[in-house]
């Protein structure tokens, strides 16, 4: 087998990609990509190690810049992503985890470390990103995820046993989920977009990631207000609902709570960007 200098490595992926991508995007491409698919540290890419090259991993690396170049997002390329210091196998068929998720997950982590064996339902699992997080972070919590997606649930479930992580997945529709359990905590990262809204939305976005994950009808809150009705019934006394939410609707789910649930406490919080991004709720 061959051997290429990592340097070299990164200079043919730069040169091979469009120039429809900026640099800061394919700099995050080549760092997904060496990092991610083929496993080089920092330190290595800072020594400029050689690592062995085949025919063969030259084949697949052409192959992958070309569905790239054409618009598939390199995680679903490369069917991994990073997620709070883990890496969650992904496909088409769920949301790539995003920065702002991970930004969730530690504010949950942050106020409910010292909780011990919390009971806690997603809605929503996708990958699983958020309750595996979770059940590896917090103190032996029981965790149930739910998501309508068959496919979604079985990526779920192989990133649970990849990690040991011990969650009840169910493939179940929300809008039709009963259950004799009581949880302390209530977590959903929902469906917000309108239909009309579409024309906003990043081409590449809903041109490959699931449509059902992202869109709504005409009604931007229909989730949250399900949500938030449902835990009215299956939280536990001063149980918490964690919502991720899009800064755009903050107003119109500040007059819902403010009219039909004005006896809950609630705060938004920023995210990173400083954009409300984040709903939360003690019951």
């Amino acid at each position: 087998m061959n051997q290429i200098q990592i340097s070299e490595l990164s200079s043919f992926i730069n040169t091979n990609l469009t120039d429809n991508f900026s640099k800061r995007k394919k700099e995050n491409i080549l760092k997904k990509y060496l990092s991610l698919y083929l496993n080089i540290s920092n330190s290595d890419i800072i020594l400029n190690k050689s690592i062995p090259w085949s025919n063969i991993n030259k084949s697949k690396l052409k192959d992958h810049l070309v569905k790239i170049n054409e618009g598939i997002p390199i995680q679903y390329v490369i069917k991994k992503e990073f997620f709070y210091n883990y890496i969650f196998k992904v496909s088409d068929r769920v949301l790539i985890p995003r920065p702002e998720t991970e930004e969730l997950v530690s504010k949950i982590i942050n106020l409910e470390k010292a909780n011990k064996k919390l009971k806690i339902l997603e809605i929503g699992s996708g990958s699983g990103c958020i309750s595996i997080t979770l059940k590896k972070e917090l103190i032996n919590p029981f965790i149930t995820a739910i998501d309508i997606s068959k496919s979604a649930i079985k990526i779920a479930e192989n990133n649970a046993n990849i990690l040991n992580a011990d969650i009840n997945f169910l493939c179940k529709d929300f809008f039709h989920y009963s259950t004799k359990e009581k949880f302390d905590i209530i977590i959903s990262n929902p469906p917000y977009i309108p239909l009309k809204d579409k024309k906003f939305v990043d081409k590449l976005v809903y041109k490959n990631e699931p449509y059902k994950a992202l869109f709504v009808g005409s009604d931007p809150l229909i989730f949250y207000k399900k949500i938030l009705n449902f835990s009215i019934n299956y939280l536990n006394k001063n149980g918490r609902v964690y919502f991720e939410i899009n800064n755009i609707y903050k107003d119109k789910l500040k007059k819902y709570l403010d009219l039909f649930h004005s006896d809950v406490k609630y705060e938004f919080l920023k995210d990173m960007q400083r954009k409300y991004r984040f709903l939360f709720l003690n019951f």
